[in-house]
């Protein structure tokens, strides 16, 4: 199936570039946003940022939203200090129904998955280096 603006073909069906004019780029970095932030108390994660580098400045509880099914994100958390723990809300389901064991690790390499509206697939990896 051929991609067309307007009447022009721009894709055609063996998926090469045609009737493109005038128009130059580089297209290879298809990479996320991160956002960033040191959070504290209470931080709300939305399903929609692919991204976050978190730095924990405190023990904080998470709240999602923006839970549909099939979002997906990543987060990079930084406890930053052995006492500070994250909770995160019911919603959150994790891998072997085993929540981490926060205090291990300093680093965190959290991933969410969205298995519905209402449920998020979770695992966490820790890490003691960066």
């Amino acid at each position: 199936m051929s991609i067309k603006i307007g009447s022009n073909t721009v894709i055609n069906d063996s998926r090469e570039l045609e009737n493109i004019n005038d128009s130059t780029g580089l297209y290879g970095n298809f990479q996320p946003l991160v956002t960033t932030a040191s959070v504290s108390e209470s931080y709300n994660i939305s399903m929609i940022v692919p991204v976050y580098n978190l730095t924990m400045i405190s023990s904080i509880a998470f709240t999602v939203n923006n839970i549909v099914a099939g979002q997906a994100n990543t987060i990079l958390l930084d406890r930053s200090s052995s006492s500070l723990t994250p909770t995160f809300p019911s919603s959150v389901e994790w891998s072997n129904n085993t929540l981490p064991n926060w205090t291990q690790f300093r680093y965190w390499l959290i991933t969410f998955v969205c298995y519905s509206n209402t449920k998020i697939m979770a695992n966490a990896a820790g890490y003691d280096f960066v």
